[in-house]
């Protein structure tokens, strides 16, 4: 079973073609103007056409306003004229660190904050002991003194910046089908 994933709440943009929860092509890094040309040429890359795909996952933030009404639009549109499910992620889910223990994924809020999700990583296995939050930064800082390993997309506050995991967030989604969890929509600005 094939989907497409978008997640582009970020400047470290992702769609990737998943087959059940294992990434099989993705393209990374890119401007969102090119958006469909990207979902084109990886459906063509993969021999599948949009009938082809079981249901769309999407990243619904945090992370800039404009790029996830842009992947929402996109993820309900296809998933409404294909009739397929819509799935939805926290786009914090998409950092993951590479080495084992307790982890904080985190983008600025553009407030007196940050968003934030709390994991604990164990071998391959993530696990989530929080949902997504505003915290302030002297919270942030309390992180940092119980040595969690703080991941973002651009380095913000002296995090490790890493690129999304496609492999990971397919994982997620696939799950979320297995379980009928679709979404309705709900944004994280």
């Amino acid at each position: 079973m094939y989907s497409l994933l978008i997640e582009i709440s970020t400047k470290k943009s992702l769609l990737a073609i998943n087959k059940n929860d294992l990434s099989i092509k993705k393209y990374n890094n890119f401007d969102n103007k090119n958006i469909f040309f990207i979902i084109k040429n990886l459906l063509k890359n993969t021999n599948l056409t949009l009938k082809d795909l079981s249901f769309i996952a999407f990243g619904k933030g945090p992370g800039s306003f404009t790029s996830i009404r842009i992947a929402a639009s996109i993820a309900k549109t296809l998933s409404y004229s294909l009739d397929i499910p819509l799935i939805s992620f926290s786009s914090l889910k998409s950092f993951i660190p590479k080495i084992d223990g307790p982890f904080l994924s985190i983008i600025d809020c553009k407030s007196n904050g940050i968003y934030c999700i709390k994991g604990d990583k164990n071998k391959k296995n993530i696990l989530y002991t929080s949902n997504t939050k505003i915290i302030s930064l002297d919270k942030l800082k309390n992180f940092l003194q119980l040595k969690y390993t703080i991941l973002s997309f651009n380095g913000f506050f002296n995090s490790i910046e890493t690129d999304p995991n496609e492999n990971h967030l397919a994982k997620i989604s696939f799950q979320k089908f297995k379980n009928q969890k679709f979404s309705k929509l709900e944004l994280c600005y």
